[in-house]
C-alpha cells in the first residue's frame, strides 16, 4: 500500500542513526505531544496516490514513565482507490518517551476486502520481540515498528556519507534498512 510506497522508499535512501548500537540512546524526541502532520503522496510530483497522517500525544500518569502514543495512518486516494487497491492501514505505538523505543505496536491493515490486524510487544531488556500470533522474534539494536519507525526517521542526523542501520520489524519480518 501506501505505506510499502513509504518503506520502500526508505529502504533505497541512506538513513543515519547514532552510531552506538548497543546502548540505547537518550534523546529528547523532536515531536511534541498533540502534534499532527499530513502528507500527500504522489507519482512523479502529480498524480496524487494517498495521504499519509502521523499522529503524536504525550502521555504521563503520576508516577508512572512518560509515553508517547503514536498512530501512522496510509491510505490510498482518488482514482489509485477506485481503480487499483482501496489501502486504509493504520498503525499505532506506545514509545518510552526517554529511550524512544518502543513498548507495544499494533496494526491494522485493510488492503481492499482484506483485513488484517497484529500487534508486537517489544522486550527490551530480553532483547525479545513477541507477535500476536505466538511467535517471537529476537530483538536487535534499532529495530521499531512502523508508526515508532516513521517518527524515529525525524530524529536522524542525515548527512552525506553517512551509513547506518535502522530495523523494521513488520507483522513477522524484520526488514534492514542502510
Amino acid at each position: 500500500g501506501v505505506f510499502a510506497l513509504v518503506v520502500t522508499f526508505a529502504a533505497h535512501a541512506p538513513l543515519s542513526l547514532p552510531k552506538d548500537e548497543i546502548h540505547p540512546v537518550t534523546r529528547p524526541g523532536p515531536w511534541k505531544g498533540a502534534e499532527r502532520l499530513h502528507y500527500r503522496v504522489s507519482w512523479a510530483n502529480f498524480v496524487a496516490a494517498g495521504e499519509l497522517t502521523l499522529e503524536c500525544q504525550e502521555v504521563s500518569e503520576p508516577g508512572k514513565k512518560i509515553l508517547y502514543r503514536l498512530a501512522v495512518r496510509a491510505r490510498s486516494v482518488d482514482w489509485v482507490r477506485t481503480l487499483f487497491l482501496n489501502v486504509n492501514d493504520t498503525y499505532q505505538a506506545s514509545v518510552d518517551a526517554e529511550t524512544l523505543l518502543p513498548i507495544q505496536a499494533e496494526a491494522r491493515l485493510e488492503h481492499g476486502d482484506k483485513i488484517e490486524q497484529t500487534s508486537i510487544r517489544f522486550d527490551h531488556q530480553s532483547k525479545v520481540a513477541r507477535l500476536s500470533n505466538g511467535q517471537t522474534r529476537p530483538l536487535s539494536p534499532n529495530t521499531y515498528d512502523a508508526a515508532t519507525l516513521m517518527f524515529i526517521l525525524r530524529t536522524l542526523e542525515l548527512g552525506s556519507g553517512k551509513t547506518q542501520i535502522v530495523r523494521l520489524l513488520d507483522q513477522q519480518t524484520v526488514h534492514t534498512l542502510r
